[in-house]
């Protein structure tokens, strides 16, 4: 709740207060004291995604405790609004190179994508190309889930930059990545005549030279490297373009050596972790983004299957990836019992051919047991969760993971992400102990990322791990201190209007605030709706509306699935759009009661003495102490009301 912190929802209640039928959301707090909120009051609550677990400390009521909370993460929210767009003012003050397009070229290089483009894929390559043309430094954040084509939009990205003579940088956070991603673009551009190179500490010092001279010289026209690539040594030859993947997982260092660069090159900063639609919604104000939801054509959801250590199963599971020429991922996260998981893997197939990777090995055998795996050398890898970074093998289409509830959502949710790259059916197997209790917080996991099943569904799944996740991974993770005392939802709603008010001088802290008391009852009836969460949702979706048009949205969906408006739910409506046409006009509170209307200002700025005498004689109007004026109301219906109201307001406003 905006004003006492975090409550425990308790359902719905009705109550007859003073004759008036109220239905109240019921909120327990700290020492088993109960909060009741009129559901006219919705807008003040927040969903809390925060503290991880089931256990959420709930805050004491008639304690100041909670708004010194939310003051101090107010205020470095607003810290993180400033710098935000401190960077943004000065990308816009610079002035980047604009890169010139060769169409036949450029569409030649097109044309030899082996696939069909998906519509967010288009959107986000228009973007991007868009970008790059104009003089402005491009600072572009493409979000889509694993295999949804974010490599295609870089590539035509640093093809331009290529026949511009211009230098790319495609910075990958591990060896494995820079691997991969080296053998992607060296397919990909093998009937050009564009040169790629890769710089990684797998390479021996004499390479490394030869790739430096050749940086230098302008011989090489896109680098894909670790944070390596981004040392003071190197010197580049026309450097003007920066693809960061998964920016999140480098280190302190590499994330300044960055910064330094973001003035004057384009940079592509590319993510799988879903970011919710309302940080979204912030980022968007100051940042420029694409997000990808559209699935590939012919890509098939990954089958799911939570299932405790069972023989049979996992045996049915390797077979038949084998018997189609498959290959397996077996995740088990813990180094010192591999071995022994290896035995029981060979006791279900004794000719499975197994390779084994996870992060105390040295880089080079990883990188040596990986490429036997590409090579086919092996049908099953067993790795710890390393494989959770962007390894695309389109080969492996089962996955195994061992002990599952021990992973986090978005873990289980990228590992997960590894199989599934084509139009082959893949599968993921979540084990579970065959004799371990499981806590409900593993439990609730694994049905959480069971039940997205569609494509892209990285965005359905909004809990709060990977809120927090994606949030942390955009604004820093020392940010994630906020989220967690505050709340995911009060959190990203501060951030949008500290950035808006920093961009625009509006301050629209208090716009929800205005409360209307019609003395009537405003509710949706249980004989209208009776499910108490489907009443509860439009409670929510009436009181986030924006605009007028979206109240009628509603009421017209309303009246589709459910008939004809109820009198009370009308009472509802109009005192919605009330608040809404009344916004921006500094009041507290509204009181309906007889035949008068009390009408308080915040404060005494707001009421213009000689605006309310020239409407005197046309409305029944005193002004009283506190800010307050009364206006004399006829026997009117609701609707009448109001809208004399809005007129009044509007005229001494």
């Amino acid at each position: 709740h905006d004003s006492y912190g975090v409550g425990r929802y308790k359902g719905l209640i009705n109550m007859d207060i003073e004759g008036i039928e109220t239905e109240l959301i019921k909120l327990e707090y700290s020492n088993e004291d109960v909060l009741y909120i009129p559901v006219t009051s919705i807008n003040l609550l927040k969903k809390y995604s925060g503290h991880t677990g089931l256990n959420v400390p709930l805050h004491n009521l008639g304690t100041d405790y909670w708004i010194k909370i939310k003051n101090r993460a107010k205020k470095k929210i607003n810290d993180i609004a400033v710098e935000l767009l401190e960077v943004e003012s000065r990308r816009l003050a610079s002035k980047g190179f604009s890169f010139k397009n060769n169409l036949d070229e450029y569409t030649k290089f097109s044309d030899a994508f082996p696939y069909e483009e998906t519509e967010d894929q288009i959107k986000a390559i228009e973007n991007v190309m868009r970008d790059m043309e104009s003089e402005k430094p491009m600072d572009r954040l493409i979000c889509g889930d694993v295999g949804f084509g974010k490599t295609e939009v870089i590539m035509r990205a640093a093809f331009l930059s290529a026949i511009n003579n211009c230098q790319t940088i495609v910075l990958a956070p591990t060896t494995i990545l820079v691997e991969q991603h080296y053998k992607s673009f060296i397919n990909r551009f093998s009937s050009t005549a564009i040169n790629i190179g890769r710089l990684s500490r797998l390479q021996s010092t004499k390479d490394k030279k030869e790739t430096l001279i050749k940086l230098k010289n302008g011989e090489i026209d896109i680098i894909i490297g670790t944070h390596a690539v981004l040392s003071k040594n190197i010197e580049f030859h026309n450097l003007k373009l920066l693809v960061i993947d998964e920016e999140h997982k480098f280190g302190v260092t590499a994330k300044e050596q960055i910064k330094k660069l973001k003035y004057n090159i384009d940079i592509i900063t590319l993510t799988a972790t879903p970011i919710p639609r309302t940080l979204n919604a912030a980022l968007s104000q100051i940042k420029d983004l694409s997000v990808m939801e559209t699935p590939p054509q012919n890509r098939k959801s990954i089958v799911t299957r939570i299932v405790k250590w069972d023989k049979d199963i996992l045996v049915e599971a390797i077979d038949r990836e084998i018997q189609r020429g498959g290959q397996i991922y077996y995740v088990h996260n813990e180094i010192s019992s591999m071995d022994d998981e290896i035995a029981k893997i060979l006791s279900l197939n004794e000719k499975i051919k197994i390779g084994k990777i996870h992060g105390q090995l040295d880089p080079k055998d990883i990188e040596i047991e990986m490429q036997r795996f590409l090579d086919r050398e092996y049908d099953l890898l067993i790795c710890t969760s390393i494989i959770e970074s962007g390894l695309d093998i389109q080969n492996v289409n089962t996955i195994i993971v061992n002990n599952s509830n021990k992973f986090g959502l978005s873990q289980l949710h990228q590992i997960r992400g590894r199989v599934g790259r084509t139009n082959r059916q893949a599968y993921a197997y979540m084990v579970i102990p065959e004799y371990t209790q499981i806590t409900k917080d593993a439990e609730k996991r694994l049905e959480a990322i069971d039940s997205v099943k569609s494509l892209g569904g990285g965005l359905e799944l909004a809990t709060h791990d990977l809120e927090i996740r994606g949030a942390g991974e955009i604004l820093g993770e020392e940010q994630s201190g906020q989220i967690y005392e505050i709340g995911y939802a009060m959190f990203t709603d501060i951030l949008n209007k500290s950035i808006e008010f920093l961009r625009t001088g509006d301050n629209k802290e208090n716009i929800d605030s205005v409360e209307i008391d019609i003395n009537k009852s405003c509710l949706i009836t249980q004989d209208y709706i009776n499910d108490i969460l489907t009443r509860l949702k439009y409670y929510k979706k009436i009181s986030s509306c924006k605009n007028i048009d979206e109240i009628i949205s509603i009421c017209d969906e309303l009246v589709d699935i459910y008939g004809p408006l109820p009198d009370f739910l009308e009472n509802l409506i109009e005192i919605t759009k009330l608040k809404l046409q009344l916004k921006d006009k500094n009041i507290k509170y509204i009181k309906i009661i007889e035949n008068t209307a009390k009408i308080e200002f915040k404060n005494k700025d707001n009421i213009n003495i000689e605006k309310i005498i020239s409407n005197m004689n046309q409305y029944d109007i005193k002004v009283s102490q506190n800010n307050m004026i009364q206006l004399s109301l006829d026997n009117e219906e609701l609707p009448g009301i109001c809208m004399k109201i809005k007129n009044l307001v509007n005229s001494i406003c």
